[in-house]
Formats: structure tokens, sequence, C-alpha cells
């Protein structure tokens, strides 16, 4: 165990440094400081984060009710989507909104009529267990690594990224702020 945050975090930027930056994925044959460093795109918010991660899944909106049955579940629908096909948009961690689309335009939030399951059934976790005590200390390793290295490894400081409290203090104060 640390003795302390600032033990952490050193282990943790050693980690960082000579062990994550430096390995290569097997996926994509680079290091994720190789590339971090060609700008590869990225997510621009939240929200577009989100929505990468939704599943999708076509149903037919019922004749006579413009209803949607889903993992037990019905949602009402838009009127003018009766009888037809449509693809729902939803996460699987929340089932309470699912986003209809048909022939690729949204039609909105399908609102929930009956609500029986709040999650997707693949969704459920396996129990935790314990991981088996190997007597190896990783970190220790990994620290004593960094001691050999000869020095010349860009090393980054996360204590020095953030302001100091007095220098936080200063900046309201300037800015009015209490």
């Amino acid at each position: 165990m640390p003795a302390g945050l600032e033990q952490l975090n050193g282990w943790f930027t050693t980690w960082v440094e000579h062990e994550y930056h430096v390995r290569a994925h097997s996926s994509t044959g680079a290091t994720p400081l190789q590339r971090w460093s060609t700008g590869t795109p990225r997510f621009t918010g939240a929200a577009q984060l989100d929505a990468a991660f939704l599943w999708e899944a076509i149903r037919t909106v019922a004749a006579r009710t413009a209803t949607i049955k889903f993992q037990g579940n019905v949602y009402e629908t838009a009127p003018e989507l009766a009888g037809q096909a449509v693809t729902i948009r939803y996460s699987p961690f929340d089932l309470a909104g699912i986003e209809v689309l048909h022939r690729g335009t949204s039609h909105g939030i399908a609102q929930p009529h009956t609500i029986r399951r709040h999650c997707h059934p693949k969704v459920k976790q396996a129990p935790q267990t314990a991981p088996a005590v190997t007597g190896i200390d990783y970190l220790q390793l990994l620290e004593d690594r960094r001691a050999a290295a000869d020095g010349t490894a860009y090393s980054i400081s996360y204590a020095d990224l953030a302001p100091a409290a007095a220098d936080r203090a200063d900046h309201r104060e300037a800015s009015g702020d209490q």
C-alpha cells in the first residue's frame, strides 16, 4: 500500500511513462504515445462519445397503437410511424430512453409507457473475485526500472501541472471571486 497520495501519484507516473506509453498495442502495432503524437481524431464532447457506444435494434411499430415493444418494455412513438420498421438506438445501461429512427431520420426519444426492465440483459456483470496473490510487487519492479534508466526519459510531474493553492487564491482575488 502506498504511504500517501504523493507516493501513489509517483507510482502512477512511473507506470504511465515506463510501461503504458512505451508498450506497443496489439491491435494498432503502435505505442499509445506514438498514436497520441500523430494527432488521431478525437471525440469533441461527451454527447458524441456517448453516441458512439449506443446499441441499435430494428423493431416494427404496432399499427394500431404506434408503440414499440423492446426487452419487456413498451414505448409510444410518433403516430406516423405506425406499421413501419424503425431502428431504435439505446444505451444498454438505461432502457428508459430510446431514440427512434426511420430511414436515417431521428423521430426523437420514444415515450416510455411500461418499463419492466431498466437495463439490457447482456449488461449483467460477473461476480468479482479477488485476484490470486503472487507475491510480486509490480509497481516496485516498475519503480526499479525507472530508477535504473539513464535519466533521459521524459518525465511529467502531474502535481506541477495543477496551480498551487496560493496561486488559485490570488487568481480568485484578482477576478473578484470569493
